[in-house]
């Protein structure tokens, strides 16, 4: 399933660092960033495909 998570970070890669772990503190095994796209300042939109 894809899903997209809001996250605020400094730099692309640690916001989606952080999506990837917000992910799996929700449940889903199986976490791939696909795209990361910069939103405003600090913050992103970080694509995932996720499932259990």
């Amino acid at each position: 399933m894809n899903t997209t998570i809001r996250v605020s970070a400094d730099i692309s890669e640690n916001a989606r660092q952080m999506a990837v772990s917000m992910a799996k503190a929700q449940g889903w095994t199986s976490v791939q960033a696909l795209f990361v796209t910069q939103v405003g300042p600090r913050e992103y939109d970080v694509q995932l495909l996720v499932s259990k």
